[in-house]
């Protein structure tokens, strides 16, 4: 209960921050279209390979987009293994996504999922990165 509280806290303040000019805009997503027009219901994938990178002193992770997805939650952790349980997260608007208030000389786990219709999918799979550039 606690997490989809979370959830809709940081939905709430990203859309204020939006609105108030500040940032780009979200998509509108909604359900993903087939082929044939109809509607397949809210998005189920999650991204596909996730890339972490730092450049310049900061880090920031990489993906495909997911179509549909409205809004994507990227979780940190500095153990293997992370899940969205366990892992902290911050939301995104889109690729790329910017990790700030990190260490540098630490070792970062990333998973990345993505939300539309406030339905989050699975996360991606697990990517590291060793933040020893990152100053």
């Amino acid at each position: 209960m606690y997490r989809t509280a979370f959830l809709f806290s940081q939905i709430f303040l990203l859309t204020l921050f939006l609105l108030s000019g500040c940032g780009g805009s979200v998509g509108s997503g909604g359900d993903v279209s087939s082929a044939d027009g109809t509607s397949d219901g809210p998005i189920s994938n999650s991204p596909g390979t996730v890339t972490a990178f730092a450049e310049g002193g900061r880090i920031f992770l990489s993906f495909d987009p997911v179509p549909g997805a409205e809004l994507y939650t990227v979780y940190w952790g500095r153990n293997a293994g992370i899940t969205p349980e366990t892992g902290t997260g911050f939301y995104c608007p889109g690729p790329p996504c910017e990790h700030v208030g990190f260490t540098s000389g630490v070792t970062y786990y990333y998973l990345v999922s993505s939300i539309a219709d406030s339905v989050e999918s699975e996360p991606s799979e697990e990517t590291v990165l060793w933040a020893e550039d990152c100053h």
